[in-house]
């Protein structure tokens, strides 16, 4: 499942026009996340926490941001309103801010990954 992430991340990367970060089939996988994680703002999109969930069926990634960060406008709304759908390995998975999760007031269950600065 850290291979959803990855490709979460690199999603987000190229929604910023940053690029890629990570190979999903790349070995040790986990310790990637958590580099992306604690890396510098211009190099972590401002990520500060991914989670990802179970939900009516399919995968749901649900990324924090740093909210206190110097970001411009542009781009807090950016990310304010970030909804993507992308897919890995024949699995589709959807990309949500964790204001867009309060928007759509889902009701999450306990995360099947997380991982937080």
């Amino acid at each position: 499942m850290n291979n959803i992430l990855i490709s979460a991340i690199n999603t987000i990367r190229q929604s910023f026009s940053h690029g890629s970060y990570a190979n999903a089939s790349d070995a040790n996988l986990e310790e990637k996340i958590n580099q992306y994680l604690h890396a510098a703002p211009a190099i972590n999109d401002y990520v500060v926490g991914l989670d990802l969930y179970e939900y009516d069926g399919k995968k749901l990634v649900v990324v924090s941001y740093d909210e206190s960060a110097n970001i411009s406008v542009g781009e807090t709304m950016m990310w304010q309103m970030y909804d993507e759908t992308s897919r890995i390995d024949g699995v589709e998975y959807r990309i949500l801010s964790t204001y867009m999760v309060g928007k759509l007031q889902l009701d999450l269950p306990e995360a099947l990954l997380s991982y937080h600065r």
